[in-house]
C-alpha cells in the first residue's frame, strides 16, 4: 500500500554514492534494496497535486534504480507521472543503507520506493488535451475503469480524471476501521485504546489521571504487514472468543472488522510465567503485533511478559 500517491514533475536525477563496506553490506544480499552498490540515481519530484498522504515542502525524492530483476522503477528528467510511493521500514539495512547516503549528499531528506517495484510510476500522456496515465497490463483495475491502448503492446492507458477520482474512491473506503484493541493500565503503564483503519492511519488514546491523551498517526507498512501476516499465522479466524476466568475482569480487547470481524477478550495479563495453552500463545503473539504498531513509552507494554509467557522468539521485532 502506497503511503503517498501525488501528480509530480522529474525536476532533476541525483546521484547519490554509498559506502558498501558499511555494516549493512553484511547484513543484507542487496535483494530488493541495492544494498552494496557503490552509487544509485534518486528522482527530486515536485509534486504539483497530492492525493494521498505528505509530502514536504511539495517535494519527493525517491529511488530511481532497479534493485532486482523484474522491478521496473526508473526517472525520467522533465517527466509528469502519477506516483504511488511507499516508505520502507526505517530499521531494514536498504533503508539504513541509503538513508545515509541521502543524508551525506542531499542533506536530511525524507525518500520513498516507487510501490510495486516500479509499477507505481504512470507517465502522464496528453492526447487531443486530455491527460491520461499509462500503465503496464498486468495492473489490476476495476472492470469498470475505462481502458484504451497505451503507447506500447503491453501497457494502457486510462484519464487522469478516472484514476483520481478512484483514488478518491477507495480513499473513503479505506478508512472504514479494521481494528479496536484496549488495554487496562498495569505496572509499567498507562491504560490505553489503538483504532485502526485500512488505509493504516490511528489513534492512540491513553488515560491517566488527567484524562485522556489522544494522538493521531500513521502505522507504518511493515508494521502493518506484520499484523496481518501474524493474523493469517496465528489462525485468528479459528481462536476461542475469551481466555482466563468468565468473572474476571476483561485486561485485554481486540475486535477486528470486516471480512473476519471477530472480539477477542484476555480476561488476565498476569502471565508470570510460561504457558502450555497454544491458543493462548497464538492469541500473545498476535497482541505482540499489535502493540508493535505503535511506540509509546508511557502506554502499558506486556510484549515482554508475553513472549515469557510464549516461551519462543517468533514475534520478536
Amino acid at each position: 500500500m502506497s503511503d503517498v500517491i501525488g501528480v509530480g514533475r522529474v525536476e532533476r536525477l541525483v546521484s547519490v554514492r554509498a559506502d558498501p563496506t558499511s555494516a549493512e553490506t553484511s547484513s543484507s544480499n542487496g535483494w530488493f534494496t541495492g544494498v552494496g552498490r557503490r552509487e544509485a540515481r534518486f528522482a527530486d519530484v515536485r509534486v504539483m497535486k497530492v492525493l494521498k498522504g505528505d509530502v514536504s515542502d511539495a517535494r519527493a525524492l525517491y529511488f530511481a534504480d532497479r534493485t532486482w530483476t523484474c522491478d521496473d522503477t526508473t526517472a525520467i528528467e522533465g517527466e509528469e507521472a502519477l506516483f504511488f510511493l511507499r516508505r520502507g521500514d526505517p530499521t531494514g539495512a536498504g533503508e539504513r543503507y541509503w538513508t545515509r547516503a541521502v543524508c551525506d549528499a542531499l542533506g536530511d531528506r525524507e525518500w520513498f520506493w516507487v510501490s510495486s517495484s516500479g509499477q507505481g510510476r504512470m507517465p502522464i500522456r496528453r492526447l487531443g488535451g486530455t491527460e491520461y496515465a499509462e500503465f503496464a497490463e498486468f495492473v489490476q483495475t476495476p472492470s469498470d475503469l475505462p481502458l484504451f491502448e497505451g503507447g506500447t503492446d503491453w501497457s494502457r492507458i486510462a484519464t487522469l480524471e478516472s484514476l483520481e477520482s478512484l483514488i478518491a474512491k477507495y480513499r473513503r473506503e479505506q478508512r472504514a476501521p479494521f481494528l479496536e484493541a484496549t488495554c487496562a493500565a498495569s505496572s509499567n503503564g498507562l491504560g490505553w485504546t489503538l483504532s485502526v483503519a485500512l488505509d493504516r492511519s490511528a489513534t492512540l488514546t491513553t488515560l491517566d489521571r488527567t484524562g485522556r491523551i489522544e494522538r493521531s498517526f500513521v502505522v507504518p507498512w511493515h508494521r502493518s504487514f506484520a499484523v496481518e501476516r501474524t493474523f493469517e499465522s496465528q489462525g485468528w479466524a479459528t481462536l476461542p472468543p475469551a481466555f482466563g476466568p468468565s468473572d474476571a475482569p476483561a485486561e485485554r480487547v481486540l475486535r477486528v472488522f470486516g471480512e473476519h470481524e471477530k472480539l477477542l477478550t484476555l480476561r488476565t495479563s498476569k502471565l508470570t510465567g510460561r504457558t502450555d495453552d497454544d491458543e493462548l500463545k497464538r492469541a500473545l503473539r498476535i497482541w505482540i503485533r499489535i502493540r508493535d504498531t505503535f511506540d509509546d513509552p508511557t502506554a502499558a507494554d506486556l510484549r515482554e511478559a508475553d513472549r515469557r509467557a510464549i516461551g519462543d522468539k517468533a514475534t520478536a521485532r
